[in-house]
């Protein structure tokens, strides 16, 4: 299949000048629009807060011109409050003196004598019948010492709204001495309002005056202003407008700014600011376009520069639309080519992947079966590992296509360095002992016990070199050796490990080894044996750089090459064991009927997953198209189907849809070979609840009906017959101490079987898969596997 060229290969190196003068003066221009606007900006916000805090400096001289006007009436009253007459709080002398005092001090209406108890004498009328000022609360704080304004009330005696100044009397002229009595005053707050009536900041701006419960003092609305009639104005903390509620109850806090805000769908500035002689505030509204309007001057520049930077923009722009037309379809072509690979590697998988399910899956079955001779179990294990061999190879193709597609992952998991590296050993020896060749695995003793990676991938890259070193040496001999390199500090830091595959092979030339790299293309060496797809040693390399390493090589002819990877790992301080599932022997007695549709075209897929659910005991069903599928759970009522995706007449994503909109539908597993990510996405979408890929694992179908369907399975126990034992490949005692391991050797070769069972309860509970596995080989009287594994 060919791909056409990128565009940037199809330009003249004329095309490519003219290309870069264009894309430097566009950068230029747009490096200059961006410094201009980020100027703009700046200026603009450091002009607009200049103007706001004028506005607040405003409201801040008349919010000082009330002060000093409240602290003139406080001082009277103080002075008043601080005479010998006052002191006595008889009215008969109190009285004569206040009522000259009164006419000498214009702004107060009259004066009144307030005693401890609540009752008082004005000059206005003398004694108060049957009224009582204590639960006041101007005079409550004055009885406490302070001099204080009340909020402002509706007088009908004044005919207008007046304000209580109140100051304590005390017993004699020392500050400390008790209270005795209060001084209370009356004043009209006509200076409140000829301040706050003055403020103003353009056409449209007005000022109010809040008292310390919200109410309006002062107001141009004069709706919301208290009356004589009405006495119970609505306090502003519950306007209809929430934004004018928010303003008036930080006004109630005493809090002070300016901000811009909506009131009444108008978008206004106000300014706040709290009196410090009394608990009212003040605040002054403004129209945004009155202070806005200052800097429309600077914002026509704004838009005359970024007029001038887009039409410079747009004629680059236009010049090169024939250009970027022509390329355009160029790649279009390369989409339809990556599109056209992606099916096909799509449809390639499925045809593939669909007979080798029939070949595994026939191939377990017959593993489990304990009546077949020794000698035929290592003939299914031969078609087993090629069938197995053969998903890698698939596989390799799929991975590299997500590689190249930049979906790729890691899937790091805690792991026991030297068993991996034994497993790839055990594996690869036979290779090479076929060949007469020598081999060997060379360990430094700095290398970590435990680290976390991504065992699949670096046991995949470490297969793939010794594999390839085995093919191309005649004679001699393939090592790896394997060390560590830890961080210089912190330990914390990933450590580097480093692989060096060494072979006495054919070798590879200098000018062939930049091929080495390249997807299916082979070396000279590669084309002599015949052997290979030329796709190994390319995802490799992938895999590596996945893992922020490389990999190397030096190589000459006849005489051998080298082959260096380094990947960065985690050191840690355990692994956690693996899991092995049971063999599953049957159904757990006491376990309800479970009845199972298996819905698959190819009849060999069918009748693989058939048995194997039927040799456990499930009740199972066929159907060879989804239309079938849905005429059984229909009629039979399943409690699981498994559904392939891939049917005729009626495919498995229809079927799934049909039988998910009936009421209490049964489980739905998606059976597909396509083992792309869309693929399962797609399965879920419709209403699968979960999906398998082919070929699976007797393993995985077993777990995955427990996972839904909650089934208990009866299991292979120790004292069973199986053909499948626990061997001493399967156990590593490396997370045991090495004087433990010494007493367990010299127990186990004294058949001292219960000073084994006492070693085996010193293993710690994180370890308790090894414990399990030890007491197996107790059981069955294996000591001499206990030996051997030590």
């Amino acid at each position: 299949m060919s791909v056409p060229s990128p565009p940037s290969q199809n330009q003249s190196p004329q095309n490519k000048r003219r290309l870069r003068g264009r894309v430097l003066i566009s950068g230029i221009t747009l490096l200059v629009g961006v410094a201009a606007y980020y100027s703009y900006r700046t200026v603009r916000e450091l002009l607009l807060d200049n103007l706001k805090n004028n506005v607040l400096l405003q409201v801040q001289q008349g919010s000082q011109e009330l002060n000093q006007w409240l602290v003139a009436r406080k001082t009277e009253a103080a002075t008043l409050a601080n005479t010998p007459s006052l002191r006595t709080m008889d009215w008969g002398t109190v009285g004569p003196f206040l009522k000259p005092e009164k006419q000498r001090l214009e702004h107060f209406y009259y004066l009144s004598m307030i005693s401890p108890d609540g009752s008082y004498y004005s000059t206005k009328g003398g004694k108060a019948i049957g009224k009582n000022l204590k639960d006041r609360k101007h005079v409550q704080l004055s009885l406490k010492g302070q001099t204080y304004m009340s909020d402002p009330v509706i007088s009908r005696t004044a005919e207008g709204t007046i304000v209580a100044v109140t100051t304590p009397i005390q017993e004699s002229a020392q500050q400390d001495s008790p209270i005795v009595g209060v001084l209370a005053g009356l004043i009209d707050i006509d200076r409140l309002v000829e301040v706050v009536q003055g403020l103003e900041y353009g056409t449209g701006s007005y000022a109010f005056a809040l008292n310390s419960e919200g109410m309006p003092i002062v107001h141009p609305d004069q709706s919301l202003m208290s009356t004589i009639n009405d006495q119970n104005p609505t306090s502003l903390l519950d306007a209809k407008d929430q934004n004018l509620a928010a303003i008036a109850q930080r006004m109630v806090a005493r809090s002070q700014g300016i901000e811009l805000t909506r009131i009444n769908n108008q978008a206004v500035y106000i300014a706040y600011l709290p009196l410090t002689e009394a608990d009212w505030s003040i605040a002054l509204v403004i129209p945004q376009g009155n202070i806005e309007s200052q800097l429309q001057l600077l914002d026509l520049i704004a838009m005359v520069l970024v007029g001038l930077i887009v039409a410079m923009l747009i004629l680059l722009w236009r010049v090169q639309t024939f250009e970027r037309i022509q390329l355009q379809r160029t790649a279009d072509l390369a989409a339809a080519a990556n599109q056209a690979k992606s099916e096909f590697l799509s449809n390639m998988s499925h045809e593939l992947r669909t007979p080798l399910n029939a070949i595994l899956g026939f191939s377990q079955l017959l593993q489990q079966d304990p009546q077949i001779p020794p000698h035929q179990q290592k003939q299914l294990d031969i078609i087993n590992q090629s069938g197995t061999h053969l998903l890698a190879l698939i596989n390799d193709i799929l991975e590299m296509s997500k590689i190249e597609a930049g979906f790729s992952t890691l899937k790091q998991i805690p792991i026991e360095l030297r068993e991996l590296l034994d497993s790839v050993k055990a594996m690869m020896e036979l290779k090479a002992t076929a060949r007469q060749l020598g081999f060997e695995f060379v360990y430094s003793p700095a290398l970590p016990q435990f680290i976390e990676v991504d065992a699949g991938k670096v046991r995949q890259i470490l297969m793939n070199l010794l594999s390839n070193a085995i093919k191309f040496t005649q004679k001699g001999y393939v090592s790896l050796t394997v060390d560590a390199i830890y961080p210089a500090s912190d330990s914390s830091s990933p450590m580097q490990l480093r692989f060096a595959v060494k072979d006495t092979g054919l070798g590879i030339a200098s000018e062939e080894i930049e091929q080495l790299f390249t997807p299916f293309v082979q070396t000279a060496s590669g084309r002599i044996t015949q052997m290979g797809t030329g796709l190994g040693l390319a995802l490799s390399r992938k895999f590596a750089r996945l893992m922020k390493g490389d990999i190397t090589v030096e190589s000459i002819v006849d005489q051998g090459s080298t082959f260096t990877c380094w990947i960065e790992v985690q050191q840690i301080g355990s692994a956690v064991p693996s899991q092995v599932f049971p063999q599953i022997k049957g159904l757990a007695p006491g376990q309800a009927p479970v009845r199972m549709l298996v819905a698959e075209d190819q009849w060999d897929s069918r009748a693989v997953l058939a048995q194997l659910l039927q040799s456990v005991g499930f009740e199972v069903a066929e159907a060879a198209n989804g239309e079938e599928a849905v005429r059984l759970v229909q009629s039979w009522q399943p409690h699981l189907v498994w559904m392939d995706m891939r049917m005729p007449v009626l495919d498995g994503l229809a079927a799934t849809q049909q039988i998910k909109a009936r009421p209490q539908p049964p489980i739905i597993i998606a059976l597909t070979a396509n083992a792309f990510v869309e693929d399962r996405q797609e399965a879920l979408r419709v209403g699968c609840d979960d999906f398998v890929a082919k070929p699976y694992q007797i393993e995985q179908i077993y777990a995955k009906i427990a996972e839904h369907l909650g089934v208990q399975y009866e299991v292979v126990t120790p004292d069973q017959p199986s053909h499948s034992k626990t061997t001493s490949q399967e156990i590593s005692l490396h997370c045991m101490p090495a004087t433990w391991r010494t007493q367990l050797q010299e127990a186990a070769q004294c058949l001292d079987q219960l000073g084994v069972h006492q070693l085996l309860e010193e293993i710690p509970e994180q370890h308790l898969a090894l414990k399990v596995k030890l007491e197996q080989l107790v059981q069955d009287f294996r000591f001499d596997l206990i030996c051997q594994l030590i």
